[in-house]
């Protein structure tokens, strides 16, 4: 298969620049030295390329900041919004209300623009119209940004989700019976089971 393939390259490079001859190199008389190696160099045109690495259609950032703020409870998904007072334990749960009251308005949208923009069989520019549609949605309309918090302390990890709580708030009010069906795990030790 490989040899077949570096055949089809090698009669490909001999037969394009007789049916290109735009592709064909030009040399000029004063051939220059090549570069010596520059590692700063290197470095910095990296660093450069990396604004070059943004997505196509991609909201600028000037679009958000310049925005006036937005009330909470009018808050589009773009832009920034007023503080306000609120009964959660952190801040960050306030944020994940907001992000699922996005995803509540937006997601039905979102999904079918997806099914477009990922679709084969459509021509290209659609997908591209798609593509630039889903763009102007909110980032927070999708379900990977909602993250499940524990209801008491806020905290994002280690919560049992059937209960909406950590392990920290599990496990205290499993020890004071608070949590029907909770049990403590235990093993028979050093006694010899014969079946």
């Amino acid at each position: 298969m490989f040899a077949s393939i570096f055949q089809r390259a090698k009669i490909l490079t001999k037969l394009l620049p007789a049916a290109v001859p735009s592709l064909v190199p030009v040399r000029t008389k004063h051939h220059q030295a090549p570069p010596t190696f520059n590692y700063k160099k290197i470095i910095g045109n990296y660093r450069k390329k990396k604004d070059f690495l943004k997505k196509k259609e991609q909201r600028p950032i000037e679009e958000n900041t310049a925005k006036p703020m937005q009330e909470w409870w009018d808050w589009d998904g773009i832009g920034r919004y007023k503080s306000r007072r609120h009964g959660y334990p952190v801040n960050m749960m306030l944020r994940d209300v907001q992000k699922r009251r996005m995803f509540e308005k937006f997601n039905q949208e979102r999904i079918l623009i997806n099914a477009v923009w990922k679709n084969d069989f459509l021509p290209q520019e659609i997908k591209d119209h798609a593509y630039s549609d889903i763009q102007k949605h909110p980032r927070d309309s999708t379900v990977l940004r909602i993250n499940r918090r524990c209801t008491v302390t806020g905290k994002a990890r280690g919560n049992f989700h059937q209960f909406r709580v950590s392990r920290f708030v599990f496990r205290h009010h499993a020890d004071y019976n608070k949590i029907s069906g909770a049990e403590y795990a235990h093993w028979l030790k050093g006694i010899d089971l014969k079946p």
